[in-house]
């Protein structure tokens, strides 16, 4: 992965981060501050799988790494997988998204 890539995933992860936290703020409910706060200290069960499992594909170089640094690998293949499929749909569905077909919002 490209420098200007890695570096542009992590502006959108820390930018919808920064988003959750002021949203959180704003409605000035301590209680989605504070799970906010534990998500990102405590990993669910389905993200320590994700971790473990990729150790595993890793093999070696899996072993010498931070959870952290696994999962910034993660979230760097999920990004570009998400950005193929979006190209490849565009490319079938003459430059629109499923998303767009189907006027689905996230």
């Amino acid at each position: 992965m490209s420098e200007h890539n890695l570096h542009a995933n992590q502006t959108q992860m820390k930018t919808a981060n920064e988003s959750v936290y002021l949203l959180a703020s704003e409605s000035s409910q301590p209680q989605i501050i504070a799970e906010h706060t534990l998500n990102s200290l405590f990993p669910t069960p389905a993200e320590e799988n994700k971790i473990q499992q990729a150790r595993h594909m890793l093999k070696d170089t899996g072993k010498s790494q931070t959870d952290e640094q696994i999962q910034t690998v993660i979230a760097e293949f999920e990004f570009l997988i998400n950005e193929w499929l979006d190209e490849y749909e565009k490319h079938v569905f003459e430059g629109k998204t499923l998303k767009d077909l189907l006027q689905i919002t996230f």
